[in-house]
């Protein structure tokens, strides 16, 4: 049998020790540790427990009430926020003296630059792996649009999306000349084209 971890199951066999040891004096004649002394242990125990529990109490008590006077303190601070903002029309300036100042103007998204050097890594029959640099210009890249046509003309057709800078497209069209490029695209539209890929899959 092996000594339990759970403290529960530790106090619980100490109990039936004390009680083994009192009840049984003509065969464990001489404990080192006394049934007196263990049972005196156990009550420190459990006092101990009792206090940790009230200890738990009151710390929850003292962080609710700290969370209500930080709520009441942002409040109170907000409150005059606002009103320093509509007193002083905004003037950044002003603002300055109550250590804090006028929200900054929204900049306007704008769409994605040119995507850079897509180059071919892979190619076998109905796929192709490609990879490309991100613009160095433009608003940030949402995402990055595959699109592929025919050599000989006709329209771009999205065949997939990535959100980093390369992609294993499966499934393409075999033994047909194809043109493969990347588009960066945002919310406020889609980038300049990158260079072509000529692939016959």
């Amino acid at each position: 049998m092996r000594f339990p971890l759970k403290e529960s199951s530790i106090s619980m066999l100490a109990s039936r020790v004390s009680a083994g040891l009192s009840s049984n004096p003509d065969v464990f004649p001489a404990p080192p540790a006394t049934p007196a002394q263990i049972q005196t242990t156990l009550d420190a125990l459990q006092k101990a427990y009792d206090d940790l529990t009230g200890a738990r109490a009151a710390l929850e008590g003292a962080l609710k009430a700290k969370d209500e006077l930080f709520a009441q303190l942002c409040d109170c601070v907000k409150t005059d926020l606002r009103y320093a903002e509509n007193t002083v029309k905004f003037s950044d300036e002003k603002l300055k003296l109550l250590g804090w100042s006028a929200p900054r103007a929204k900049r306007k998204l704008s769409p994605p630059g040119q995507v850079l050097e897509l180059k071919c890594k892979a190619q076998a029959p109905g796929m192709i792996s490609l990879e490309w640099n991100a613009p160095i210009d433009g608003g940030k890249v949402g995402v990055y649009s595959i699109l592929r046509r025919n050599f000989d003309g006709g329209d771009w057709q999205e065949v997939s999306s990535s959100l980093i800078t390369e992609a294993l497209l499966k499934d393409q069209p075999s033994g047909s000349r194809m043109e493969y490029c990347i588009a960066a695209v945002n919310r406020a539209g889609m980038g300049t084209r990158s260079n072509l890929i000529e692939a016959v899959l």
